[in-house]
């Protein structure tokens, strides 16, 4: 009976420990998923200011085309097709990938508030861990949100405005 009250004792103590120990875990999970939708938006960025330059300088060359380089704008026109592709592709994935990012944000935060309720059970002091609600968090997450989403309609209105200069009638 004595070696009984000694394990629950003992386990008594342990609980506290281990319940910070988990509250530090998913703190930083979450802390990883946010600096993980970061990076994904740092390259989406980049990448698209790669896409829209190349965009740039393929309408160029076939706008402003010397006759002695005619025989360059289909190769112009068909790199102007694949860049929009690509901008739309990319748009869309890093829209999947960063939703997929904030969700899985969501699900940690809430596994936080069931651990930070479990721990003030336990009279352990939980401040300075952020609650499930905070609006900080929220803002901080637009250009996350709705980055991708933006640069996915500005490739689909250079895909419309591609397809109207590309219409005979119009230019002709």
């Amino acid at each position: 009976m004595n070696d009984s009250s000694t394990e629950q004792s003992t386990l008594k103590q342990c609980i506290p420990d281990l319940l910070l120990l988990n509250l530090q875990r998913v703190d930083a999970a979450v802390d990883g998923e946010y600096s993980e939708n970061d990076r994904r938006l740092n390259w989406f960025l980049l990448f698209q200011a790669f896409l829209f330059q190349g965009y740039a300088t393929s309408l160029q060359a076939i706008t402003g085309a010397n006759p002695e380089h005619k025989n360059l704008i289909p190769h112009a026109q068909a790199l102007l097709i694949t860049i929009i592709a690509v901008g739309l592709i990319t748009g869309l994935l890093t829209h999947l990938s960063t939703q997929a990012g904030i969700s899985a944000i969501e699900e940690l935060k809430q596994e936080r508030e069931k651990l930070r309720v479990e721990a003030e059970f336990w009279r352990i002091s939980t401040a300075g861990w952020y609650p499930k609600s905070d609006p900080r968090h929220d803002q901080g997450l637009l250009p996350t949100r709705w980055g991708p989403r933006i640069s996915f309609v500005a490739w689909i209105a250079l895909a419309i405005h591609y397809a109207w200069l590309s219409l005979p009638c119009i230019n002709s």
